[in-house]
């Protein structure tokens, strides 16, 4: 037996539902800038901008799915933003050694860096290759004066002869000296020079040596491979032979010390530079050097500086690690891969002046594929929160199916809805309510309470470029949501005056309220125009085809605020007894959560049954624990009708109540 003592032993019985964490929203954008494929949340329309935008404005020609961004940011706080690209790659520049022979440079063009640590340091030329290019001009011919003439190139192999025999009538070939000779047929007596100029060109061009191009009398050539070439001589011709470049070879030295390229892909990242100062006295920390980062737009003050270390683990004097790599993680605009073959203690090349970076590419037209791919990095429950899921107006049957698929409980998250939009292309036809109803019954074809189509388009200002423009309305109807969450609860419709109102400049169709009524017949939420009490969502219909609670975008909401949490509280009782007072705990759980949710008006009424009378012997036996939840929401009140009974003065109201 132990001594005497006093032993504390904790038991924990307190566990609860955890309450709704508020309103996500998720979108995709085709962005200029930011991680591709890579969720980012963003907490207003300047986080948006700075990540996202190369010059913190959304320029002319830029995805519109920017502006519905900044719609829903209007009314929340939390916007997970994913980028979509197609083959973009990362400018980037090359760092010398110090003591190096050749200058640090930008990639050269064509580099195409999808990733940066695949990079093969020292595999691009020190002194790129140069190919040769010459002008020639050629003359005219007087009659017959071309005739068993000749002028001569160079090539890699040694040297042609281009000679002339008038339409093919059997001239000897003069004697040129040349290694090999070409034989042009195609002149005749009396051709000016701009014609001959053509035949050349065509001769020079099928050779597999050389490139041509004409303009006038003038052939540009172009030899197919870089290195010095002996210059072309006009031979007996009387041609012009003009040496414009001096083909060179290229020369690569082993001196890279590590690469410097943009925090993510494209053009953006052409616009920006950096400066390395290695002077001691300025940089006052051993074995350190600084980097200064650029705009093209400011030249003069760096928007970034850093002392920074090739040394791993080097710590400056305030016990901050400093090694370049981890360092630069922070950097808005670049990043650094070392070159672990240099020694550390290495410094690089000085670079007083602005160095740009280069290479970049924005890559090609973004498809169903890529945004698809770009959606799916916020398909995971347990990698990010998410409420409402926004198509950005990139309004495809396989894109907006595709966001269903994630957010619906059978085949992805079961924790949020997607917010579509109506293609602009139907609503701005002639036939628009025959080609809207047709996208969401034919094209779109969706029958799920995990999605809610919108329409028409809003008409906006946009502040950045001083234009009026249309915009999807997804944003719009994301923010309707959010704001409902904040203000009222995530259960309360998000549509009419009190909840769905929001400030734009007009829609793209005003819509009559028969068409209003057919849309909403077909499960598709219009958006309205009331004069003199602005614009508001008018419907809250979910896509779900067969008549249910479910068929209303509240009663989703209702679910997606309370299954997650019941989800979250139960996962403490796996591996738990699975006896009667283990029921009683998870009922008195669950009695508890749906109480609150019925005091705030979620629900109507609720019946939480987990006893022996849904769980068996067996199901005891197999591990399981059978949990119903019963639930009748409230639903929303979308039809108000108003009977006006006029009696006769003499007639009591009791009377007349009897009367109709």
């Amino acid at each position: 037996m132990s001594s005497a003592k006093v032993k504390f032993k904790e038991i924990d019985l307190s566990t609860r539902v955890p309450s709704f964490p508020g309103v996500y929203g998720g979108i995709v954008i085709q962005a200029k800038k930011g991680p591709v494929n890579e969720p980012y949340l963003t907490t207003s329309d300047t986080a948006l901008l700075s990540i996202f935008t190369p010059d913190e404005e959304v320029a002319v020609g830029y995805d519109l799915a920017y502006f519905s961004a900044l719609s829903f940011l209007e009314k929340s706080d939390s916007l997970w933003v994913v980028r979509a690209a197609k083959d973009a790659y990362y400018s980037g520049a090359s760092v010398k050694e110090a003591g190096a022979s050749t200058d640090n440079q930008a990639f050269p063009d064509g580099q195409n860096l999808d990733d940066p640590l695949s990079y093969v340091f020292d595999s691009n030329p020190d002194i790129p290759g140069v190919a040769e290019v010459t002008k020639v001009t050629c003359v005219a011919d007087v009659a017959g004066s071309l005739d068993g003439t000749y002028f001569i190139m160079s090539d890699d192999a040694g040297t042609v002869a281009f000679w002339f025999d008038h339409g093919d009538s059997g001239t000897p070939e003069p004697a040129h000296g040349a290694d090999r000779a070409v034989e042009i047929t195609t002149v005749t007596a009396d051709d000016d020079a701009d014609t001959v100029a053509g035949f050349v060109q065509a001769a020079i061009d099928a050779d597999s040596k050389f490139g041509a191009t004409v303009s006038g009398p003038d052939v540009t050539v172009t030899d197919a491979s870089t290195g010095d070439r002996t210059d072309a001589v006009a031979g007996t011709s009387g041609f012009t032979m003009l040496v414009t470049t001096q083909g060179v070879d290229e020369v690569d030295l082993v001196d890279e010390i590590f690469i410097i390229y943009a925090s993510n892909q494209g053009v953006w990242g052409d616009k920006v530079g950096f400066k390395i100062i290695t002077d001691p006295d300025t940089v006052k920390e051993p074995n350190a050097f600084i980097i200064e980062v650029y705009r093209e737009d400011n030249q003069s003050i760096p928007i970034e500086s850093y002392t920074v270390s090739r040394v791993e683990g080097h710590k400056d004097g305030f016990g901050r690690n400093i090694y370049i790599e981890d360092v630069l993680e922070s950097s808005n605009y670049i990043r650094v891969r070392d070159n672990a073959a240099v020694d550390e203690s290495t410094l690089p090349k000085e670079q007083s002046t602005i160095l740009f970076l280069n290479a970049d590419d924005d890559g090609l037209a973004v498809t169903d594929a890529e945004m698809i791919t770009a959606a799916q990095t916020m398909s995971n429950p347990d990698d990010l929160p998410l409420t409402v899921l926004m198509d950005g107006g990139f309004a495809t049957p396989a894109y907006g199916q595709e966001l269903e698929n994630i957010c619906n409980l059978e085949t992805g998250r079961g924790d949020c809805v997607a917010i579509l939009s109506v293609p602009f292309s139907d609503e701005a036809s002639s036939t628009y309510l025959a080609d809207i109803i047709d996208y969401r019954k034919t094209e779109l074809n969706l029958n799920s309470s995990f999605a809610a189509l919108y329409t028409p388009h809003v008409k906006i200002y946009d502040r950045f470029n001083d234009r009026a423009i249309f915009i999807a309305p997804d944003g719009f109807a994301g923010a309707a949501i959010s704001f409902s969450a904040a203000n009222y609860e995530v259960w309360f419709p998000p549509a009419g005056f009190k909840r769905g109102n929001f400030t734009a400049l007009d829609l793209r169709r005003r819509f009559t309220t028969a068409e209003m009524d057919s849309l909403q017949a077909e499960g598709i939420n219009p958006l309205r125009f009331v004069p003199g009490r602005g614009l508001v969502v008018w419907g809250q219909k979910t896509l779900l085809s067969r008549p249910s609670a479910l068929d209303r975008l509240n009663v989703r909401l209702l679910l997606i605020a309370i299954e997650p949490g019941i989800e979250e509280a139960l996962e403490d009782f796996l591996f738990d007894l699975n006896d009667e007072a283990t029921r009683s705990i998870v009922t008195a759980i669950l009695e508890s959560f749906l109480g609150d949710i019925q005091a705030r008006r979620g629900l109507q009424d609720y019946n939480v049954i987990c006893d022996s009378t849904n769980n068996s012997a067996t199901d005891i036996d197999e591990g399981r624990l059978n949990v119903d939840i019963y639930i009748k929401p409230i639903r929303s009140v979308e039809l108000i009708p108003v009977r006006m009974i006029i009696t006769a003065t003499g007639l009591s109201f009791e009377q007349a109540a009897q009367l109709v």
